[in-house]
């Protein structure tokens, strides 16, 4: 039905899950802005919280950089010696060696990048999620709305994975 809202809410008992939800949703294609935390009032860190949310932040993009930058190294080296070869460069060793480096370092350095660019939130309220505290009984609660029903459904499938305490949604 044209114009009809779809909003999906999730409750999640600690930020952490909610994070990784709100990042595979901008991961589907769902806007950044239409997704929001609900009920969460705005918090001033202190010093050490706002030094903590920082190094976790980082933490999680060193992560994926190394994690992704790892897996492009041994694609790229395999590709680089597979291409070498395919042109008959010779001797196989310096092929095999140099393409093998050279190959290692360009995937590194693009699929650490492509790796950890996907990890990082655009949405503000994502990263607020690293300064609340975890153990908060109140938990997080995530909003999704959108018009386009199969949307809908995939931010309720995204949502589900990461094991809510509750679910729901409607149209309106």
């Amino acid at each position: 039905m044209p114009g009809t809202t779809h909003t999906v809410v999730a409750r999640f008992d600690d930020p952490a899950p909610a994070r990784e939800a709100m990042v595979e949703l901008e991961g589907k294609g769902i806007g950044a802005d239409e997704i929001n935390m609900l009920d969460h009032p705005a918090a001033v860190p202190t010093k050490e919280g706002g030094l903590h949310a920082d190094l976790a932040v980082s933490r999680r993009f060193i992560d994926s950089y190394a994690r992704n930058g790892i897996l492009g190294a041994l694609l790229g080296a395999a590709l680089f010696i597979a291409v070498l070869m395919l042109m008959r460069v010779e001797p196989l060793g310096t092929v095999v060696a140099l393409g093998g480096l050279g190959g290692a370092i360009v995937g590194f350095v693009m699929g650490g990048f492509i790796g950890a660019a996907r990890h990082i939130p655009v949405n503000p309220d994502a990263l607020d999620t690293y300064t609340m505290d975890p153990t908060d009984p109140a938990g997080v609660s995530i909003e999704v709305r959108v018009e386009d029903p199969s949307v809908a459904a995939e931010a309720v499938a995204v949502l589900r994975r990461h094991h809510p305490r509750q679910l729901e949604r409607r149209g309106a």
